[in-house]
Order: C-alpha cells, then sequence, then structure tokens
C-alpha cells in the first residue's frame, strides 16, 4: 500500500482567533492521514496566540453557531493536542517541533497576507518532509474528505504545479463562492470568480485551466516554491483587497513557467 504524501497546513491569523479555532476543529477531523498544521499570527492584538494555545491544551470551548449548516464539518471535541508556539527566528531556521501536531508562530508584526504566510512558508521548507502546503484562510471550514480529493487530483498529474477548490458560501452552502479561482481580464485588470453564485447543485466544469487560483484554499507542490519564490510582499500594501488578487495571479504565473502545465481545479 502506498503511503499518503506529507501535507503541511498553513493558516493566517490576525485577530480572528475564533475564525481560527472554528477552522482547526474541522481540519483536525479531516480523513487524510499524513498532515502537520501551522498557524502564523500576525500580531494580534486579541491575545489570539493565548487563546489558540488555550484551545489546543482543551481550555476554551468556542461556541459553535448551529444555525450555520457548514459548522457541522468544525469538531468541537478535538483536541487536547500537542503544539509548539515559536518566535519568527526559530521558526525560519527551521527549528525541530518534535511530535507536535500544531505549530503557532509570531511573526512579530502586522506583515500582511504575503508577509504572514512567507513566514510559515520558511519554517515548512526549511523543516522539509512535506510534499505539498495547502493554503488556507482561517475563516473556511473543510469538509472531511477535502484534502484527500485535492491530494488525489494533484498526484494524478504530476505536472500540475497547484489545484484549487469549490469554495461554497458558508452561510449559504447550497450557492458556489467560487469554482477553484478565476480568469483574468489584463486589459481591464480584473478578475472573475469561476461560477461565481450558481447553485452546488449544478453540474461543475471539467478541471480547467485557470489564471488565477485562489490562495484562500490552494494545495501547492513543495518544490515548486523552491523553483518560483515565495509570495510576493511587493502586493502587502494594495487596496480593497486586490493584494491577494494579483499576488496570486503572479504566483499563477510563475508555477506556469515553472511546471510546464497549469494549475487546474479539483472538484470536491
Amino acid at each position: 500500500m502506498t503511503a499518503s504524501p506529507r501535507v503541511e497546513i498553513l493558516l493566517l491569523n490576525w485577530n480572528g482567533w475564533r475564525d481560527t479555532v472554528a477552522c482547526l476543529e474541522s481540519v483536525f477531523a479531516l480523513d487524510y492521514p499524513e498532515f502537520g498544521v501551522t498557524v502564523c499570527d500576525n500580531a494580534s492584538t486579541d491575545d489570539s496566540v493565548d487563546h489558540i494555545e488555550a484551545w489546543a491544551r482543551g481550555e476554551v470551548h468556542v461556541e459553535p453557531d448551529f444555525a450555520l449548516p457548514l459548522r457541522q464539518w468544525s469538531d468541537d471535541r478535538v483536541g487536547p493536542l500537542r503544539y509548539r508556539t515559536l518566535d519568527r527566528a526559530a521558526a525560519e531556521s527551521g527549528e525541530d517541533v518534535g511530535d507536535a501536531e500544531l505549530v503557532i508562530i509570531r511573526t512579530g508584526g502586522n506583515l500582511g497576507f504575503s508577509g504572514g504566510n512567507n513566514v510559515g512558508l520558511r519554517h515548512i521548507l526549511a523543516r522539509g518532509g512535506a510534499r505539498y502546503i495547502w493554503l488556507l484562510n482561517n475563516d473556511t471550514v473543510v469538509a472531511p474528505d477535502s484534502l484527500s480529493h485535492l491530494v488525489q487530483r494533484a498526484e494524478r498529474d504530476k505536472s500540475v504545479g497547484g489545484v484549487g477548490a469549490t469554495v461554497l458560501e458558508y452561510s449559504e452552502p447550497d450557492v458556489v463562492q467560487y469554482l477553484g479561482g478565476a480568469s483574468f481580464a489584463p486589459w481591464r485588470g480584473r478578475i472573475a470568480l469561476l461560477g461565481k453564485g450558481q447553485p452546488a447543485s449544478a453540474p461543475r466544469p471539467e478541471p480547467a485551466r485557470l489564471d488565477y487560483i485562489s490562495g484562500g484554499c490552494l494545495l501547492i507542490r513543495a518544490d515548486a516554491f523552491e523553483r518560483v519564490g515565495l509570495l510576493d510582499e511587493r502586493f502587502a500594501t494594495t487596496a480593497l483587497g486586490l493584494a491577494r488578487s494579483y499576488e496570486r495571479l503572479c504566483l499563477l504565473r510563475q508555477l506556469r513557467r515553472a511546471c510546464g502545465d497549469p494549475a487546474e481545479v479539483g472538484r470536491i
């Protein structure tokens, strides 16, 4: 029986520990057998790290909102967990975390989306051992079989550098937020989310070329980062959320050049 490739899951937190805990409760309920989790905290002012540590010890319970259907994917019975908390210097040097199931990194400042995630990426790459890294927004919850589907799709074609997923609206899970990512119109400088607003039950397109895969749910080969570099921090201060869009667009174009084939959307 072939062993499952190691996946490191990376979340970024800033003043949102309740969302992060709900996300972690779904992550630790995944049916995938071989993964670790890293949470980078961008100098939160709401004591997020203390709260996440207390949750990992089983001392904090976040009351679920059962009016939201997808909350069922967050298992509040998770824990206690083995965890380590590192500062930025220790993390980026690849300090050994032993058998920790959860690594929490204090980045030391509000470094933005790219900068905060890059601290976690440097830590994961310095430690080694991961075939894939899963960038995941902390305000998401994931289906138990989601990571298994993403890895299966990536493993079918080793030339694919990254895989996106179907993302549903949290408060309206019968509505699609996007199917993997978006198309990009360079003459307008705008993106168009694929499948936005369509019913979740509608037929899905076959895996397709994408100009943009959302970093809110992006499985990427670890060695791809070694070939194309980390997230571009020049976009960290762009207004109105455009930073994330253009940074991810640049990353995807770099992946195409490095891997030869486009990243594709995996259906979940």
